[in-house]
């Protein structure tokens, strides 16, 4: 360390120093912080469920159009089938 000699007209300062703030004084600072990125969690959170919930319900929608179609078209088949063999 370099020495320092203070001026001699300088006054005496203490050199007290709290390392440790008041656990209130914590809780103060933090607790908004801690709330607010709970609240954006809790947002972004429900927001990817529904937009999955969205994707599955449309691919539902697909796939009962499809399972739907399928039906609708057997009767048909069988009876080309039918009137073809006879």
């Amino acid at each position: 360390m370099i020495p320092v000699v203070p001026p001699e007209d300088a006054k005496a300062v203490s050199a007290d120093f709290e390392y440790e703030p008041d656990p209130k004084d914590v809780l103060d600072a933090l607790l908004p912080h801690m709330s607010r990125r709970r609240c954006n969690r809790a947002v972004l959170e429900n927001g990817i469920r529904a937009g999955c919930t969205h994707d599955c319900d449309a691919q539902r929608v697909d796939n009962a159009s499809e399972f739907i179609e399928d039906l609708t078209l057997t009767p048909t088949r069988c009876g080309r089938r039918r009137s073809r063999q006879s």
